[in-house]
């Protein structure tokens, strides 16, 4: 019995450097595996904010030139406007003319 109670206090003992050499192990991979996702979601938040400033970037030029261009159609606008406007101002005084000498 005392042959028994020696081998399994062995075992014992072998078992338990087996479970805490598993254990600092495992501690070991997950504090990777922390560090690697600690990384990787920087990034990806980095990544995430650098495409948002970009998407910000091309919407506020964009927006320039289709001010720009707006701009650009309301001077013609008024300045045709006013041309017409002209015309029209000199057709009706001539057909006042003549209506009085008429």
């Amino acid at each position: 019995q005392r042959h028994h109670t020696d081998a399994l206090q062995s075992v014992e003992e072998r078992h338990a450097g087996v479970l805490k050499t598993l254990q600092e192990e495992h501690t070991d991979v997950m504090k990777g595996l922390r560090g690697v996702h600690k990384d990787e979601t920087a990034s990806f938040g980095a990544g995430h904010v650098d495409a948002i400033a970009a998407r910000d970037e091309e919407h506020r030029d964009a927006m320039h030139v289709l001010a720009a261009g707006h701009a650009a159609q309301v001077t013609d606008l008024n300045s045709g406007h006013a041309a017409e406007v002209t015309k029209l101002n000199a057709g009706h005084a001539e057909e006042t003319r003549w209506l009085v000498a008429g």
